[in-house]
C-alpha cells in the first residue's frame, strides 16, 4: 500500500497547485454590478457567487440597482438563499471516523459546496490514517486525470461515484488515444468516464464547394437586377453553358456575351474582344451575387 501511495503523490500530487485561483473573496453589490455592467451573464455571475460563498442581505435599492442592470430573479434569489457552510479538511476526517461512506462523504462534499485543494504532505498524512482515496481525490482538488481513475478503479469505485468527483474537481480533457482508453477501461474505469477524460475533437468546419462543383451549378439561366454604387439599377438576365460561353442582357437592351469559368473561387468573364475580369461571388440557394467594382448583380436561377 505504501508503494502505491508513493507513486500516486510523484505521479499525480506532485502536480497540485499551491495557489489557489485568482478571486476576490466575497462579492459585494457594488462587484455584481460591475460584473453584469461588463456583460457577464447571470449564470456567470451565479458561478462566482456559489464559488467565493458570497450571501447577501439585499436592500429593495439594491434588487432594484440589479435588475436594472440586468439581473434575473434567478440570480437575485441565489444572492439571498443562504450559502451553506464549506467543509474543513479536519470536519471531513471527523466524517470518515466516525463512519460515513465514501458516498455520504461525497455527497457531504456536494451539498457544502467545499472545494479544498490539500498539499501533497496533507494527502500522505489522510492515507496514512486510512481515509478513502475517493475522498482524499475530492480534498485534493484538482481534475481527474488518467493516473486518479487507476487509481480509483483499484479502489473499486462505482460509477455514481466518479460522477460526483467529476462534479467536485472537474475531469482533465486531453487527447486520449484509443491505447490510454483501453489500458483505464481494462483497469476498471467505466467506459462513461473514459469518455469524459477524452476532449472533443474541434468542429470541422464546412469546406466551400469545389470550383467544379460551383462551374456545374452556374450552367443555366439567371434572372435579377444590378445596382451600382450610385444606386441606380437595371433588370438583367444571364445565361451560362456548358461549354463555357455566357450572354448578359440587360432590360434597356443591351448585350455582351463571352466565355467564363471559375478559377480559385472567383468567376472569371472574357467579354468577345473585351478584358478578362475575375470577381467575387456568392451562390446560394439558387441566388447568385456577382460583386463587381462600381455595383453588384443579383439573380435568381430561372431553369
Amino acid at each position: 500500500m505504501a508503494r502505491r501511495w508513493s507513486w500516486w503523490l510523484v505521479g499525480v500530487l506532485g502536480l497540485v497547485v499551491l495557489a489557489g485561483p485568482l478571486g476576490a473573496g466575497e462579492l459585494t453589490v457594488k462587484d455584481i454590478l460591475r460584473l453584469k455592467k461588463m456583460n457577464f451573464s447571470d449564470a456567470d455571475v451565479k458561478a462566482e457567487i456559489e464559488r467565493s460563498g458570497t450571501h447577501l442581505t439585499l436592500t429593495e435599492a439594491d434588487a432594484e440597482a440589479l435588475r436594472e442592470a440586468g439581473a434575473g430573479d434567478e440570480l437575485l434569489q441565489a444572492l439571498k438563499a443562504p450559502v451553506p457552510k464549506a467543509l474543513t479538511v479536519q470536519e471531513v476526517g471527523e466524517m470518515v471516523k466516525a463512519g460515513r461512506s465514501v458516498d455520504q462523504v461525497l455527497d457531504a462534499l456536494l451539498a457544502s459546496r467545499t472545494h479544498l485543494k490539500i498539499s501533497a504532505a496533507e494527502a500522505l498524512g489522510l492515507l496514512r490514517k486510512e481515509v478513502p482515496v475517493p475522498i482524499v481525490v475530492a480534498l485534493k482538488g484538482s481534475p481527474l486525470g488518467a493516473n486518479d481513475l487507476k487509481l480509483l478503479a483499484e479502489s473499486n469505485l462505482p460509477l455514481d461515484g466518479y460522477l460526483k468527483l467529476a462534479k467536485l474537481v472537474g475531469v482533465e480533457r486531453k487527447d486520449l488515444t484509443a491505447a490510454d482508453a483501453l489500458v483505464l477501461a481494462q483497469a476498471g474505469v467505466p467506459e462513461k468516464v473514459v469518455a469524459m477524460l477524452k476532449q472533443a475533437p474541434e468542429p470541422t468546419p464546412p469546406k466551400p464547394p469545389e470550383p467544379e462543383k460551383k462551374q456545374a451549378n452556374l450552367v443555366g439561366r439567371w434572372d435579377g437586377q444590378m445596382t451600382s454604387t450610385a444606386g441606380q439599377g437595371d433588370s438583367v438576365r444571364m445565361s451560362f453553358t456548358a461549354d463555357g460561353k455566357y450572354v448578359l442582357t440587360t432590360g434597356l437592351g443591351a448585350m455582351q456575351t463571352g466565355k467564363w469559368s471559375v478559377v480559385e473561387d472567383k468567376l472569371v468573364l472574357v467579354p468577345d474582344g473585351g478584358i478578362r475580369q475575375a470577381h467575387s461571388f456568392e451562390l446560394e440557394e439558387g441566388t447568385l451575387k456577382i460583386m463587381g467594382q462600381t455595383g453588384m448583380l443579383v439573380v435568381k436561377k430561372a431553369r
